[in-house]
């Protein structure tokens, strides 16, 4: 099973819906790839186009608003 077959499997759940899903891959996606990922991903993010800190700053900021309160490193931070 590839990538490509798991969402499909992943999105079929009912509770997958509220999930995002984020795509970060060092392949070059053809305009095929691209559109078989939209609307069932969140975001594709390519390795070679960020670094480490970006990359890392873009998940939190894409999955921090679907933690539970107290989940986030903002809040553990803030804890601390």
């Amino acid at each position: 099973m590839d990538g490509f077959e798991f969402l499909v499997e992943f999105r079929k759940r009912e509770d997958s819906a509220a999930i995002p899903v984020i795509v970060v891959t060092a392949k070059e996606l053809t305009a095929a790839e691209r559109e078989q990922l939209s609307g069932r991903v969140t975001q594709v993010i390519q390795k070679s186009a960020v670094q480490w800190d970006e990359l890392e700053a873009e998940v939190h900021r894409l999955v921090a608003p679907h933690l539970p309160r107290g989940s986030s490193q903002e809040d553990e931070e803030n804890d601390a």
